[in-house]
């Protein structure tokens, strides 16, 4: 024998208003052969309006009522001034880079609702140098440290609560600070008959780090919000093998191992001390059967790794394409298939001494696609020729990002 019960109604709404401005100015000045100076200034000022309300159903009146608890205007302002100064040389086998850029921000985030104003301004300075041994179409070995900033968005920000059911909420944190990251590291690439394999190691410091952090009060209600951790610290070594492997096969696999570690101190009763390792591949493949036809694999892996507070399980994804053309080239025919064995996805444990949470989520990511291209006049598909003139270079795999 089962209860049942009337699900009750609610609707919601959410108006949104973003204006941004960006002023940029760059400067280059060559000197000797190879060597040129840069200097710039950026400008951002960007502003987000986020009006959302909840509406629980009044049975009384038979009719929404507004769920000020549940509803929030949220205005949030940053502006960025930022400027940079840059020296590049090559001379010779030897190459080498110096720069800085600095930068004043300051946001403000308003709650209308409770007339509740948060201010968080900082000053952030970004040195970078590279230094680069070897003939670059044969062999390189490279050195370099640079500082980046990941800052914190408007949703980490937000501190309205926002109540999921009567024992969990969520509810950003106005006084995050951005995260710094301070990254060094060491790579030797090897180009040959139109192969590059470039293998590093890497060490990164993560200053400030923010991280979801979830806990539960006494009274049994599990909080969500976000924090800044003290450090965490990851090092590794990685590989990217790129290029064409005969007239009809091109690849570009990679593969990441890495170890983490993380100290934090203020969020539970003890620091939090915590290491774990992983790795990550990708491969992408593609198969010039004949002139006119190709076929391409793609395929990620991401290992399962541990949690201050519980762990994530692995994650998978592949595709396949298939193009054929004709009419000359001019005619072609794509079919595509994403996730085709269906394990994109993700699962996480999280706990702490007052809860335990088991989560599985399941993406809709197996999906066939059919595409039907027509190319008038002298048009061409550049991607293909780009993609070769890439591989051939060894560059193929300098823009992807492993993680």
């Amino acid at each position: 024998e089962y209860d049942s019960f009337d699900p009750i109604p609610e609707k919601s709404s959410q108006k949104r208003k973003d204006t941004d401005l960006n002023i940029q100015a760059d400067y280059v000045h060559p000197f000797g052969e190879k060597g040129k100076i840069e200097a710039g200034y950026k400008g951002i000022i960007d502003e987000m309006d986020t009006d959302y309300k909840t509406y629980g159903y009044d049975e009384t009146t038979e009719s929404f009522i507004l769920d000020t608890a549940r509803s929030n205007h949220f205005i949030f302002e940053e502006n960025i001034q930022s400027g940079y100064l840059q020296l590049n040389n090559q001379s010779g086998n030897i190459g080498y880079q110096l720069g800085i850029r600095a930068e004043t921000a300051t946001n403000l985030s308003q709650l209308l609702d409770t007339d509740q104003n948060f201010e968080n301004p900082y000053t952030s300075y970004f040195p970078s140098a590279s230094l680069s041994f070897g003939p670059p179409k044969l062999f390189q070995i490279q050195a370099s440290y640079s500082r980046r900033i990941r800052r914190p968005s408007s949703r980490h920000l937000n501190p309205s609560i926002q109540q999921f059911d009567q024992t969990s909420q969520r509810m950003g944190n106005p006084f995050l600070k951005p995260e710094y990251i301070d990254v060094s590291e060491l790579n030797f690439s090897w180009y040959k008959n139109g192969l590059s394999l470039s293998l590093g190691a890497y060490y990164r410091n993560v200053t400030d780090k923010i991280s979801r952090h979830k806990y539960s009060t006494e009274e049994g209600m599990t909080i969500v919000t976000y924090e800044n951790y003290d450090n965490t610290q990851s090092y590794g070594t990685e590989f990217i093998l790129s290029g064409s492997l005969g007239k009809k096969f091109r690849l570009m696999a990679s593969g990441n191992v890495y170890t983490d570690e993380t100290k934090a101190s203020g969020l539970t009763e003890n620091d939090i001390v915590h290491a774990s390792t992983g790795f990550n591949s990708r491969i992408t493949t593609t198969w010039m059967i004949s002139p006119a036809t190709e076929m391409m694999f793609m395929g990620f892996y991401r290992s399962p790794r541990d949690l201050p507070f519980g762990e994530m399980k692995s994650m998978s994804f592949s595709s396949i394409s298939f193009k054929q053309k004709f009419v000359k080239d001019r005619f072609s025919v794509s079919l595509r298939l994403n996730d085709i064995f269906n394990t994109m996805g993700f699962g996480y444990k999280t706990f702490d001494e007052f809860y335990f949470q088991e989560s599985e989520r399941k993406f809709d990511s197996q999906i066939a696609s059919l595409t039907l291209e027509y190319h008038f006049g002298s048009m061409e598909d550049k991607s293909r020729n780009n993609k070769r003139k890439t591989d051939s270079n060894g560059n193929g795999g300098d823009d992807y990002d492993i993680e």
